[in-house]
C-alpha cells in the first residue's frame, strides 16, 4: 500500500530486506513487508544519481552523496526517530577534489578527510575495502580508513590511452570517462565496472580488461564473428552478479534497443 516517488536507487540486506532510494528517502522494506523510512538527504541534494551498498562485512548501508562529494552510512535501520540525522560521512571531507590537484585530494591519507570528486557506484569486499567510482577515477578505501586512488589520476592528462581491442592495460595506464556501477565477481572477488559502452574489470596483477562490449574504435575480429568483447553496446545503464558468477548488463541505445544481456 506504501507510494513511491521516483525510485533512482537498490540494495539488499542479507537478511532480505530491500533498500530503495526514493527520491530523497531511503526506504527499508522489511521482510513483513512493512516500509519504513531509514535515511533522509536533503531534497536540493538529489539531483544526481546517487547510489546504495550494504556492506556484507557489517550489514551497513552506504550512500554515494555526489553533491555532498561523500560516502555516507546510515546510522541505524530500526526504530529510527529522525531519518535526516541516521547518517554520518565516512569518506570525503565535503570539498570537491578538482581536476589536476593531484596532491591535494588525500591520497594515502584517512578517507574522512579525503577530497572526493563526484561520488557514483559503491561496492564493499568481504574484508571491507570500499570501491568508489569517483568522477573520472575508482578510489579504493581500506579497512584502517585509508583511501588511494585505484584506477586514474587526478592530474590533467593530454595522453590519452584508447582501452585496447584485446588483451590488457596497466591501472596505472587508464584514464575513464565517467565510470558508474561497480560490482565484485562472487567467484574470484575481480571488481568490475561500467564506464559508458563497457564492462571492464581489474585483473590480480593490476590490469584493466575489456569483459563486455566493445569500444568504439574496434572493429569485428577477423572472421566477422561477434563475441561477448566484440559486442556493441549500448549506454549500460547497470549490471549486476549472480551467485554462480554470471555477470547480467542492462544497456539501451536511448531508442529501441533496450536488452538485459548475460
Amino acid at each position: 500500500d506504501s507510494k513511491l516517488l521516483t525510485p533512482v536507487a537498490l540494495a539488499a540486506g542479507p537478511d532480505g530486506s530491500l533498500y530503495v532510494g526514493d527520491f530523497n528517502l531511503v526506504r527499508r522494506i522489511m521482510t513483513d513487508g512493512n516500509v519504513v523510512t531509514i535515511a533522509q538527504l536533503s531534497a536540493t541534494q538529489v539531483s544526481y544519481q546517487y547510489y546504495l551498498c550494504v556492506s556484507p562485512a557489517d550489514g551497513h548501508l552506504y550512500i554515494s552523496d555526489p553533491e555532498k562529494h561523500q560516502v555516507l552510512k546510515v546510522l541505524s535501520l530500526v526504530n529510527v526517530t529522525d531519518p535526516s540525522t541516521n547518517m554520518e560521512a565516512v569518506v570525503g571531507s565535503g570539498q570537491r577534489c578538482i581536476p589536476g590537484d593531484e596532491l591535494n585530494c588525500g591520497d594515502n591519507g584517512p578517507a574522512k578527510t579525503a577530497k572526493l570528486s563526484h561520488p557514483k557506484g559503491i561496492t564493499i569486499a568481504a574484508d571491507r575495502t570500499m570501491y568508489i567510482a569517483d568522477g573520472t577515477n575508482i578510489r579504493a578505501v581500506d579497512a584502517k580508513g585509508i583511501i588511494h586512488t585505484l584506477i586514474g589520476h587526478h592530474g590533467h592528462s593530454n595522453h590519452w590511452s584508447p582501452i585496447p581491442c584485446k588483451g590488457a592495460l596497466l591501472a596505472s595506464q587508464v584514464q575513464l570517462q565517467w565510470p558508474t556501477g561497480l560490482a565484485l565477481n562472487p567467484l574470484d572477488g575481480s571488481l568490475n565496472f561500467i564506464d559508458d559502452r563497457l564492462v571492464m574489470k581489474l585483473t590480480p596483477d593490476m590490469k584493466i580488461k575489456v569483459v563486455a562490449g566493445s569500444p568504439l574504435h574496434c572493429t569485428k575480429n577477423a572472421k566477422n564473428e561477434t563475441t561477448n568483447e566484440d559486442a556493441v553496446l549500448g549506454t549500460v545503464i547497470a549490471m549486476a552478479f549472480s551467485p554462480s558468477g554470471y555477470l547480467y548488463v542492462a544497456d539501451s541505445d536511448s531508442r529501441r534497443v533496450n536488452l538485459i544481456r548475460v
